[in-house]
């Protein structure tokens, strides 16, 4: 019986259902997400992607929870009156005690106040935005990706490679193949055009991936897109032949696996059954492990591209805040540049190497000696 309940205690705490909410809570949330006629202002939650709407819903539960332990969650109780300095407060040190990142602490504040804005626009206190930026400006990043990001020369390599291979490799049963040619078109199309995985499995043949002149362009609407900004990007020519190699003989030869034989027109196919190819994330894990001996997830071809960027030509360091669809450059240098570390780094490393050729054509007398007694100790 102790044992149950020690368990339970350790068990975070769950996010209160809507369908537990109170009445006055439902209502209000119900009301945000219902679409208006068009002569009328659009609901707030309305306009927002189901996921966004999810989340919102959950994070506002767990707030709606930690009330409910605490004796806090009046039945009547207005939604705004609810949310005060003291409580706020409270709800941040009873997260940080179960030692949630910075990070989803933040969103979670973030989301209750989200919440006050759609159910009752105009009804979030302004004390909520300063804490929340306070929140944010505390956030410290869970993950380094500075170890994981590679040169970019080494991820197009990748993808050559994995396409020659495709072709050269007779031995192969020749729908692996196929998969092999598409993954290392997989890699080439985010090192070109770094977009984010869920758009890059949403590309369809017509549709968000079309041909015109000499090249392939990937085109999102307004709509399709997490930051809710189009997407029209070109892929480089040099390119093209790869690309249309694919859509004519490999994409092919991965669909006939389907039956019956349906062409969705998605670009990406599975090799086993012919479907359109889901968790691409876990494909690019899975390649990149294999052929690099580390992951090298889809995301960090975001990062990488923001960094080399700002390496090898800074004076267009801008430009990738549009590459990435980002409304705030500060995102896309908070989040993405890592440039200043890596190029600090890539210099060091130059510079021992240079010590280790100097100390190695030093003369054999007592003063070389000790200067590579002295380089040494740099280098250690």
């Amino acid at each position: 019986m102790t044992g149950t309940a020690n368990i339970a205690e350790r068990s975070p705490p769950r996010s209160l259902p809507i369908a537990q909410w109170p009445e006055a809570d439902r209502r209000l949330w119900n009301q945000a997400l219902t679409r208006r006629s068009v002569l009328d202002d659009a609901s707030v939650a309305a306009s927002w992607r189901p996921i966004t709407q999810s989340a919102v819903a959950k994070s506002y539960g767990h707030w709606l929870c930690f009330l409910e332990r605490r004796g806090e969650l009046g039945v009547g109780d207005v939604p705004t009156l609810r949310v005060t300095p003291a409580r706020v407060q409270a709800y941040v040190d009873d997260l940080r005690s179960r030692s949630l990142a910075s990070a989803t602490i933040h969103m979670r504040v973030l989301h209750v106040a989200r919440f006050l804005e759609a159910a009752q626009a105009g009804s979030c206190p302004t004390w909520l935005h300063k804490f929340i930026r306070r929140l944010n400006g505390a956030v410290v990043p869970v993950r380094d990706d500075r170890a994981k990001l590679k040169p970019a020369e080494v991820l197009v390599d990748l993808g050559r490679r994995l396409v020659t291979r495709a072709e050269d490799d007779s031995p192969m049963r020749t729908r692996r193949r196929a998969a092999t040619y598409r993954d290392g078109l997989m890699i080439l199309v985010l090192c070109c055009c770094p977009i984010r995985v869920g758009n890059l499995g949403a590309l369809k043949l017509g549709q968000t991936f079309v041909r015109e002149g000499g090249q392939w362009w990937l085109r999102f609407g307004a709509g399709q897109t997490k930051g809710k900004r189009p997407i029209n990007l070109p892929l480089p020519a040099e390119i093209t032949p790869i690309v249309e190699h694919y859509v004519e003989h490999w994409r092919p030869i991965l669909l006939a696996a389907m039956t019956p034989a349906t062409d969705a027109g998605f670009l990406w196919i599975r090799e086993r059954d012919g479907t359109p190819l889901k968790k691409l994330g876990d494909r690019i894990a899975e390649v990149t492990r294999a052929e690099l001996g580390t992951v090298f997830n889809a995301h960090l071809f975001r990062k990488l591209a923001a960094t080399e960027l700002a390496i090898r030509d800074p004076g267009h360091v801008g430009a990738a805040q549009a590459l990435l669809g980002h409304a705030r450059y500060d995102t896309t240098e908070k989040a993405y540049n890592l440039a200043r570390t890596i190029d600090a780094a890539r210099r060091v490393q130059a510079t021992l190497a240079n010590l280790r050729v100097v100390q190695s054509n030093l003369p054999r007398t007592q003063t070389g000696r000790k200067i590579r007694r002295m380089s040494a100790k740099v280098m250690s």
